[in-house]
């Protein structure tokens, strides 16, 4: 998502690229397994991709934005840049 994060973004999100996910996993810097996440992109295959990453490394409730970010403001979600 960096390319598109500074056009905007859903309120609260963290900006974290599928292709560095893996070592912000591997490091347990500010992700808790046990916590709820919804990820998304601007695009479905970067997000099954990462939902199937954090799911295989044993992340309890994952859900995907099914649309994306495009799904989302369209639905009026709240979004900040």
């Amino acid at each position: 998502v960096s390319g598109k994060w500074a056009e905007g973004h859903v309120v609260g999100a963290l900006d974290t690229p599928l292709d560095k996910l893996q070592t912000i996993i591997n490091g347990n810097y500010t992700l808790d397994a046990s916590k709820h996440f919804v990820v998304y992109s601007h695009d479905e295959t970067t997000s099954k991709a990462a939902a199937n990453m954090l799911i295989k490394d044993s992340f309890m409730v994952v859900n995907r934005l099914v649309g994306g970010y495009d799904a989302w403001v369209a639905s009026g979600g709240y979004t900040e840049k």
